[in-house]
């Protein structure tokens, strides 16, 4: 049902004009995101924008430094690069209408236009009302700024840049600042994990060769066209809170009900062992270079869950073509892991790029993590991420020896709030303060939005609430 994209669509790409950090994982150790209300007139907005965007990091500065850094590891020197500081920058709905008065600058995305708090959309996702998430996420957010480094001072020092300007612009103000900082294995000091232990990035889409020119065929998954060789990028942003010792107990619980290990019943919860290998085709954990290549791994040999759940949340998430007549819908996640403010528990800034929110992200969480029937009839909703209006969550847990037994898990990942945003193209973004705002009847009184992009198939088809893919 999705739109049929041709790789000529995208031959005009300019990785220049690209955001960083949507091909490519940016891989810095601390990430912060800054919160933004722009409350300036039209004029200092868009000015304030364009000073901002010759900041921005481009995926094309982002290769060059990444392959900098990868020739000077080869010879025991990336110690010696002066690193930069990475820095991407987001608007939401509510952002675009403080400087334009026309829909048509808009992205179209229905989703995007109504935002994460709007009714239609949280009840579409099954989240909890936006009156009980984090006091920050009630208000009103109109942009995001994410900058990362390795270092907080320098961090520091580039929030604090943006602060003054901001002020020094009259353009807006920094509402609340989330600090994500990389968590990774005690086992070797680099390989990214989550709070649960899990080795988190595995199975992501790949948008650029090794020599680091794009996959044409595989932009279609993330890049929406603004206009002639321009593009840009839809962002999703939850945060996660993480209920560790929760999660344990319940671990141990399962484990004892099927009885199999902790190690092997966590396994059955996510789909893989800690260390990153896949149930599927392992009973316990393996080296790495024992694991099957990508695009080997499947789950064709394993239709009825008997090793890997149906429920597992890598399987809901990504179950690879196993499920006939069901299209396989991708998203590029980029979240990082917070420690928690003092009273807070940790949890995950969940990140992800996608071409539309509508057709992906609202897809794989709203149907696929949510659906009781997906992949097959009573499956049960993903334990991780799933949620429900009401009742507890059920799924059907595959016995070593018996047919299936009911386990609860509930509530050990919980959304404090988030937002949708969109990463315009770094262009646009430059050239803010060159254009004229187009108005419409929306900036008469008692006019309403009169000007539609035209929308896809499936985005249409999403509005009357008639898309289905399962």
């Amino acid at each position: 049902m999705a739109d049929i994209i041709q790789e000529d669509q995208y031959s005009d790409v300019s990785l220049e004009d690209i955001q960083a950090n949507i091909l490519q994982s940016h891989g810095r150790g601390y990430a912060w995101h800054l919160f933004l209300r722009l409350n300036g007139n039209q004029r200092q907005i868009r000015h304030w924008i364009s000073w901002l965007a010759q900041r921005i990091t481009s995926a094309e500065n982002h290769n060059a430094a990444a392959t900098e850094w990868q020739n000077a590891k080869k010879i025991g020197k990336q110690k010696e690069i002066d690193e930069q500081i990475l820095l991407c920058f987001f608007l939401s709905a509510k952002g675009y209408e403080q400087f334009t008065f026309s829909d048509e600058s808009i992205p179209g995305d229905r989703s995007f236009q109504l935002g994460m708090k709007r009714g239609e959309v949280n009840s579409r996702l099954k989240d909890p009302p936006s009156g009980k998430w984090a006091d920050d996420y009630r208000n009103q957010i109109d942009a995001m700024v994410l900058i990362a480094h390795n270092s907080e001072k320098e961090l520091e020092k580039e929030k604090n840049a943006i602060e003054d300007n901001l002020k020094g612009h009259k353009a807006g103000k920094i509402l609340f600042v989330e600090k994500g900082v990389k968590l990774v294995s005690k086992l070797d000091n680099k390989t990214p994990i989550e709070h649960f232990g899990y080795v988190d990035g595995i199975s992501q889409p790949v948008f650029l060769t090794e020599e680091r020119e794009p996959i044409t065929g595989n932009l279609s998954t993330v890049l929406e066209k603004e206009s002639e060789g321009r593009y840009g990028s839809y962002l999703v942003f939850r945060k996660l809170e993480q209920d560790v010792p929760a999660f344990n107990k319940k671990i141990k619980a399962l484990a004892s009900v099927l009885g199999v290990s902790p190690e092997e019943a966590g396994a059955r919860v996510v789909g893989r062992f800690p260390n990153g290998t896949h149930l599927s085709h392992f009973d316990s954990p393996q080296p790495k270079e024992k694991w099957p290549e990508e695009k080997e791994v499947n789950f064709k040999d394993d239709p009825n869950g008997r090793r890997c759940p149906l429920h597992a949340h890598i399987r809901k998430m990504h179950h690879r073509g196993a499920v006939k007549g069901k299209p396989i819908f991708r998203i590029a996640r980029r979240g990082i892991t917070y420690e928690g403010r003092p009273g807070e528990k940790p949890g995950l800034l969940f990140m992800s790029y996608q071409k539309s929110i509508s057709c992906q992200f609202e897809v794989l969480q709203g149907q696929w993590a949510n659906g009781l029937d997906f992949p097959n009839k009573n499956t049960g909703i993903d334990p991780l991420i799933g949620q429900m209006i009401v009742g507890e969550q059920q799924q059907q847990w595959p016995g070593r020896e018996s047919d299936k037994v009911a386990f609860s898990f509930q509530d050990v990942v919980a959304l404090k709030g988030g937002e949708y945003f969109y990463a315009p193209s770094i262009s646009y973004l430059k050239n803010l303060k060159f254009e004229r705002p187009t108005i419409s009847a929306r900036g008469v009184e008692g006019g309403g939005r009169t000007s539609r992009r035209p929308r896809s198939y499936v985005q249409r088809m999403n509005l009357k609430g008639n898309l289905k893919l399962y």
